[in-house]
């Protein structure tokens, strides 16, 4: 029960305001969908209007509120205002939960209204919907129908008023809880720097005065002592040239207005030269106004133009609203109100966060944790967590002695960042798939992939797609059967389709049992090809199928002419002989189907066939062969290398497990092993040879290495550095065998092993070992994408 000492309500008594003594509360209008009213308090000087809302649940019927909060608007635009309540209707699509899509043209009217009243939505603490129909968990719609809006002269008058929503009890709306609260001015005001003193001629002569003063102490309190004092130069500068400028533009907009008045009166030369020289003045302060307030409002492009402060204001008004703290949780979920409790709970709040003891590593760097260019373990045992010791020690490090660190883009190989590698991680990326990558093929022309993907989406002009518009259903244009025009009877099912598909289907072999669109394709596109034409054919001629079926339907429907299934399959089978002539010009296709599917069978690739040898190194020269080898990429990775003399003799051989890593990391490794080795056994001229040339170029510095090998290239480079002669070379696989079965056998180790007799290789090693001594051949064999007629 309500103990208030006044009551009134509107016109059909849904809206009921009930208020004490203390307040003075005037009527001004009402209906049946708001109630304005004066309102004052007997603790607060001035005037406020607050319209209280319960709007209509029909646009058409909320539009007289709507003219009536216009007709307050520019009736009271000088006076405070705020307008609260339930306006059923939402402003955004995030203010609805459940139910259907919401329709934001219903908000366009109410949208309107509060840009042309001026009104800013106050926001809310709570719950974020005010309304819930109180349905079954399925059929649930929650919805912001309740808010209070203010207009900029409450904003000014009363800058932290704040909303909060309320549990709802015995209502499906949320109460609204409004408060008004002025906060004292007794804050301190730091010191801000105004853009517009460096304008001024006496500005630079001040700050040189200021700052050549001596002070003594060292440099940093010097610095500091001359920042405090020339803050305190500044501001007590600032206030003798120019005063209170807001004050002043009140002062000078008052001078203006009386010298105006002076004039007409006794129109005189005197006075206009006196209304001409407060004239000045005023433009003068406010343009310096003008540039605070543009600062402090952070808008950069207002160059010039007329003053617009009004704008300014609001915008800052709205800004430190924004900013202002109501309420505070405490660690309870209790919420704690007013400025000492807000202030006391956030003191206690970070107490802990500035009196727990320093962090164990108290800010040291990765460099106080190395020596010599090595992890220093003894001081790592002492200050890193075990579980994570490993893992640090496996990191190497770098070796950039000479140049600064510098950040890395790990989504791409360079470590540079660029847009598209950007893009490409924050994409929604669909998965791949066989169907997507067979209709998109640069081979086939782009109108008949894209009528494809039309097609399985149901994108294109058929009877049933027509009639969702309105439009009557007329009758197939294939075969004269009513309503028959659609996307399957078109493409797949339909008599002339049918036809069709099996004419093109039976010579290739593939079955003619009837499946849907996308399945008969996919079939087309799952059976095993014999060559590259072959596989051409299988994936084009479904698309060129669907192509030329919906030529002869728009034929038909557009172009007055007959359905004619000859004429499909005679450019079906010319899209087809065209294809095959661009990708394949240097053979005789025949026109005639079933020939042609007989050719593509029979037709086999060119191969090429490179006798290919190990070559001993020169006289006084050892040859290292090394290599790496990746299970996955990344995944288990080892390494392997072999190191011979002039006579292809064996002076040492190794295979070496690496843990976890790339194919790249796996052959820069694997170098690197084998050249220590030839380091320790002081050998001066070494042959490096491997078979990846991106190794190679990134030895000789042909390319960058990508970032996450760059450690390891610098070390080898810098190990290489340490040798008289040393060279780098490339070689095909097939003569690199004996580093290739030891990288791979290194899969089956735990620990590193070095051989060095030929008794001690595997036997498969060994024997490609003797094969290279005896200077026998391997065949490297390779399908070239050329194809030959059979004979």
């Amino acid at each position: 029960m309500f103990v208030m000492d006044h009551a009134t309500s509107n016109i059909n008594g849904k809206i009921w305001l009930f208020w004490n003594t203390d307040i003075i509360c005037t009527v001004l209008e009402t209906d049946e969908q708001q109630i304005t009213c004066e309102i004052s308090h007997t603790d607060i000087q001035g005037t406020y209007i607050k319209t209280f809302v319960y709007a209509k649940c029909k646009d058409y019927l909320r539009r007289p509120l709507w003219d009536r909060l216009l007709h307050i608007s520019d009736s009271r635009d000088t006076i405070p205002w705020c307008t609260v309540g339930d306006f059923n209707v939402i402003i955004d699509i995030d203010e609805k939960l459940g139910g259907i899509p919401y329709n934001m043209r219903k908000s366009v009217e109410f949208i309107g209204v509060i840009e042309a009243c001026g009104l800013m939505d106050l926001g809310f603490n709570g719950p974020k919907f005010t309304w819930s129909n109180q349905r079954g968990v399925n059929f649930r719609i929650w919805k912001r129908l309740d808010r209070a809006m203010v207009n900029d002269k409450w904003l000014q008058n009363m800058p932290h008023t704040s909303i909060t929503h309320l549990p709802s009890v015995g209502s499906d709306h949320c109460p609204l809880l409004l408060e008004m609260k002025a906060r004292p001015h007794n804050c301190i005001k730091y010191f801000r720097f105004l853009n517009f003193w460096v304008e001024q001629p006496s500005f630079i002569e001040t700050v040189n005065a200021c700052w050549n003063r001596p002070v003594e102490g060292n440099p940093m309190w010097t610095f500091h002592q001359k920042i405090k004092r020339l803050a305190s130069t500044l501001r007590a500068w600032s206030k003798m040239q120019f005063g209170d400028i807001y004050v002043k533009v009140k002062e000078f907009e008052e001078r203006v207005k009386v010298a105006e008045d002076n004039l007409l009166q006794s129109n005189t030369e005197k006075h206009r030269e006196e209304l001409h020289g407060i004239n000045a003045e005023y433009i003068r302060y406010m343009k310096l106004e003008d540039s605070i307030l543009k600062q402090k409002s952070q808008l950069q492009w207002f160059k010039e133009g007329d003053s617009n402060s009004k704008y300014f204001h609001a915008l800052i008004r709205g800004r430190r609203r924004r900013l202002f703290i109501h309420k505070i949780l405490n660690d309870d979920d209790e919420w704690i109100q007013g400025d000492e409790h807000i202030a006391q709970a956030a003191c206690i709040g970070s107490l802990a966060q500035f009196t727990t003891t320093s962090h164990r590593f108290d800010n040291e760097t990765i460099a106080d944790f190395t020596t010599n260019g090595q992890w220093n373990v003894d001081k790592l045992n002492q200050f890193a967590p075990q579980n994570h010791l490993h893992k640090i020690l496996s990191t190497t490090l770098q070796l950039q002695h000479t140049s600064s660190d510098q950040a890395v883009w790990n989504l791409n190989a360079n470590g540079l960042f660029t847009i598209s590698s950007a893009w490409d991680i924050i994409r929604e990326k669909r998965t791949k798939t066989k169907f997507n990558s067979y209709t998109w093929n640069r081979n086939i022309p782009f109108k008949c992939s894209f009528l494809l993907w039309r097609t399985i989406r149901g994108k294109i002009p058929t009877n049933e797609k027509l009639v969702s518009f309105g439009i009557e259903p007329s009758e197939c244009y294939c075969c004269h059967s009513p309503g028959a025009d659609t996307i399957d009877h078109i493409f797949n099912s339909g008599n002339l389709a049918n036809n069709v598909w099996k004419f093109f289907a039976i010579p290739l072999g593939i079955p003619t049992d009837f499946l849907p669109l996308r399945s008969m394709i996919m079939r087309w596109w799952s059976i095993p090809h014999h060559n590259e034409a072959h596989k051409s054919i299988l994936q084009a001629t479904p698309i060129f199928i669907c192509w030329n079926l919906w030529k002869n339907q728009c034929a038909k429907k557009y172009g007055g002419k007959q359905s004619n299934i000859a004429r499909v399959k005679h450019l079906v089978i010319l899209d087809t002989f065209k294809l095959l002539h661009t990708i394949f010009p240097y053979i005789s296709w025949p026109l005639n189907w079933s020939s042609l599917c007989k050719l593509l069978e029979n037709c086999i690739h060119n191969s090429k066939v490179t006798a290919v040898q190990w070559i001993k190194p020169p006289e006084k020269w050892v040859k290292l062969n090394t290599d790496g080898s990746a299970l996955n990429n990344p995944g288990s990775i080892g390494a392997g290398g072999v190191l011979r003399n002039h006579m292809g003799e064996l002076l040492l051989a190794f295979s070496v497990p690496l843990g976890e890593g790339t194919n790249n990391q796996a052959e820069v490794e694997a170098a690197l092993f084998g050249l220590t080795w030839c380091a320790q056994l002081n050998y001066n001229k070494v042959i490096l040879e491997v078979d990846s040339q991106l190794l190679v170029d990134y030895f000789l510095n042909k390319q960058i290495s990508p970032w996450s090998i760059s450690s390891q290239m610098q070390r080898l480079q810098q190990l290489s550095s340490n040798f008289p002669q040393i060279k780098c070379i490339h070689t095909l696989r097939e003569a690199n065998f004996v580093a290739d079965t030891l990288s791979k056998h290194s899969h089956q180790l735990t620990s590193p092993m070095i051989y060095f007799n030929t008794q001690q290789l595997p036997k498969t090693a060994a024997a490609y070992l003797q094969q290279d001594m005896a200077g026998m051949a391997s065949f490297r064999r390779r399908k070239l994408k050329r194809i030959k007629e059979p004979p």
